[in-house]
């Protein structure tokens, strides 16, 4: 539709299906995409979110629906699920999409979790299966992660966000500074891999919160991280403060914003041409690190004998050498967006900065697609856990190890 013939249509708020228990399984067609040869699936085990970020579009949604903005599933009825999946495809990695997988009460936690807990060791899947979940670093204790970790817990996805104290209110997020380095430092020590994203740029950004966020980089350089700007979307409270304020333009496809702060504005249009290729394509350097640690976890998960403390140690110290190389041209970047120049000065500082990244991320590449290839290689040494000729040397033998893996963070099933 031609733009100036668009009409907006706004619908009646829909009802939320509130018992989740009687709706059916998912159907689930095809074959499932495959973790160093494990079969992996996706599941939902709740419905809603009970916090309200500022940004967040799924809050809004179920805030704009009928009825009650947080509904779960039973933990058996869970089980039900993940069973029938391991029966029936083979899967043995769940990954949920819940936007509230530990909960707001730290006692509802405990509680979940241990039904999760009780509800795959009736079925003989506890010890069988692992989980992937979203955490709120504010939901990450001693007790609450142990018990997940318990049930089978072994990645997860930290919402960080922010770890400015300006960041923290625009964004809503409601948590204590503290409350980031605590969760990382926890997830560490139970062996749960972790990454995060943080939302380095946002309407109110200034130099003491970009600073308090390299801060935070600094302190956790061997976390697998990536970080972007925060992005407007319709519904939203940023949007209705940002709209209420005059500072929106584009559409709903897509709104644009000015940071208040002059050089914060300027560093974020510089960053978004020296940092696109490592931080936002698929297959960028970022996203490269992080599914370099994923891929070393379910290695010792699944193929313990395949164990290698020397490849422990040479993955730590290429997450360390992207995220520091990262903080360096971050350090640089704000330096020079601190003062106003003219637009050909931009150009030339802009362009010098984006061909070192570049250059950099030629040999970080390099570098991941060796040790990822030497990852798959120990599991087709191992066999899969399932049959010793499985999908997975097959994968390799077709294709070659780092074409693989070199697509896995862009849709490729079989890695």
């Amino acid at each position: 539709v031609p733009p100036a013939e668009a009409v907006e249509v706004v619908s009646e708020p829909r009802a939320h299906a509130d018992d989740l228990d009687g709706l059916p399984f998912p159907v689930r067609e095809g074959t499932l995409t495959r973790h160093l040869g494990v079969p992996a699936a996706f599941v939902v085990g709740s419905r809603g979110c009970y916090y309200r970020c500022s940004f967040c579009c799924i809050q809004t949604w179920h805030r704009h629906a009928v009825g009650p903005v947080y509904r779960e599933r039973s933990a058996d009825n869970v089980a039900d699920e993940l069973l029938e999946l391991r029966r029936s495809l083979g899967a043995r990695i769940f990954n949920f999409h819940d936007d509230c997988f530990f909960l707001p009460s730290r006692p509802r936690t405990l509680a979940k979790a241990e039904a999760y807990r009780e509800a795959f060791s009736r079925r003989g899947l506890l010890g069988d299966i692992v989980l992937i979940g979203k955490v709120r670093p504010d939901q990450v204790h001693e007790d609450t992660l142990a018990a997940w970790t318990r049930a089978g817990l072994f990645r997860a996805y930290v919402g960080i966000e922010s770890a400015s104290e300006q960041g923290i209110r625009t964004l809503n997020r409601l948590t204590e500074r503290s409350d980031n380095d605590r969760a990382l430092e926890l997830l560490e020590r139970h062996g749960v891999y972790a990454c995060y994203n943080m939302l380095f740029f946002h309407p109110d950004c200034t130099m003491e919160a970009a600073r308090q966020d390299l801060d935070f980089l600094r302190a956790h350089v061997h976390v697998p991280t990536n970080l972007g700007r925060t992005e407007v979307y319709a519904g939203t409270p940023l949007y209705e403060r940002l709209s209420s304020e005059g500072r929106l333009w584009g559409s709903p496809f897509g709104w644009d914003y000015r940071i208040t702060d002059p050089a914060i504005e300027r560093a974020l249009r510089i960053f978004a041409r020296v940092f696109h290729g490592r931080n936002f394509d698929c297959d960028g350097i970022n996203n490269r690190a992080i599914g370099l640690g994923y891929y070393l976890q379910v290695l010792d998960r699944f193929y313990p004998a395949a164990r290698s403390e020397a490849r422990r140690r040479e993955i730590d110290a290429t997450v360390r050498a992207v995220n520091g190389d990262t903080i360096a041209a971050m350090e640089e970047l704000l330096a020079f967006a601190a003062e106003p120049a003219d637009a050909a000065t931009t150009d030339r500082f802009t362009e010098e900065l984006r061909g070192r990244i570049v250059e950099n991320d030629r040999e970080f590449r390099g570098r991941i697609d060796r040790i990822q290839a030497e990852i798959f290689e120990a599991a087709r040494r191992a066999g899969t856990p399932e049959r010793k000729l499985g999908v997975l040397r097959a994968a390799i033998a077709a294709a070659g190890a780092a074409a693989t893996l070199g697509a896995a963070a862009c849709g490729h099933r079989d890695v």
